[in-house]
C-alpha cells in the first residue's frame, strides 16, 4: 500500500491538471503491477476555488481513469465506481 502513496507524491507536487495527474497515477500503477487492468479515482479539493474568487469552500472535483478490463467490462467498471464514489455505502 505504501507504494501507492509514493507514486501519488511523485506526481502531486507538479503544477498540472487533475485529469493528467489521474492518468499518470494509473500508468505508473499499471507498470508497477505489470497489468493494464487498472482504474484510478482522484478526488481533489481545489484551493483556487475555495480561497479566492467566489470562495466555494466545498469545491471538489473527481476524475477517473480506467484501462484494460476496467474500461471494457461494464460490470467491473460499475463495481469500481460504486466503491470509489461512495454509492451504496451506509452512513
Amino acid at each position: 500500500m505504501s507504494k501507492f502513496g509514493r507514486i501519488a507524491q511523485r506526481y502531486a507536487g507538479r503544477l498540472q491538471m487533475q485529469e493528467r495527474f489521474t492518468r499518470q497515477l494509473a500508468d505508473e500503477v499499471a507498470t508497477a503491477i505489470g497489468s493494464h487492468d487498472v482504474a484510478v479515482t482522484v478526488h481533489g479539493v481545489h484551493l483556487c476555488m475555495s480561497m479566492r474568487g467566489v470562495r466555494m469552500e466545498s469545491a471538489r472535483t473527481s476524475t477517473v481513469h480506467a484501462a484494460g478490463r476496467f474500461r471494457t467490462d461494464p460490470l467491473l467498471s460499475q463495481q469500481f465506481l460504486t466503491l470509489t464514489t461512495g454509492n451504496g455505502r451506509t452512513a
